[in-house]
This record gives structure tokens, sequence and C-alpha cells, in this order.
């Protein structure tokens, strides 16, 4: 799905203890991250640029439909 947005992207292991922890016990999981202004998450000074949030929800948007194609017989 973010190959799709035609924006640079990586695949990356995330250590975030994050609900797709818990879900990962009875599904396939995934997350989208947005770069942060200076790395700073968490945190009241957190900033991303609304161009990356547009981005990653781009990628959202383009996974959910992948999802919600009928499999093919």
């Amino acid at each position: 799905a973010a190959s799709k947005t035609g924006k640079p992207y990586r695949k990356m292991i995330s250590g975030a203890a994050h609900d797709a922890n818990i879900m990962a016990k009875i599904t396939d999981v995934g997350m989208i991250f947005a770069p942060s202004q200076n790395g700073i998450s968490h945190s009241p000074d957190e900033w991303t640029d609304k161009r990356h949030i547009s981005d990653c929800s781009q990628a959202l948007l383009y996974a959910v439909e992948y999802l919600l194609q009928e499999p093919s017989t």
C-alpha cells in the first residue's frame, strides 16, 4: 500500500508496544508511521507535517481497499 502512494517508505520492525502487539496474537497486523519533526514522539512537543499525515492516510486507504477486495476464485 505504501508503494502505491509514490512516496518514499521503508519497512521496519517496531519495538513499540501498541495495540498491534495484542492483536498480533490473533491476526496479521501492521502499522503506518509518520515521521515526527526532530524524531520527537509521545510528547506535547511532537509535530508532524500535514503532507506526511496525508501520505500515511493515503497508504492506509490503499491498505483498506486491498483488504476489502473480493478474493479471486
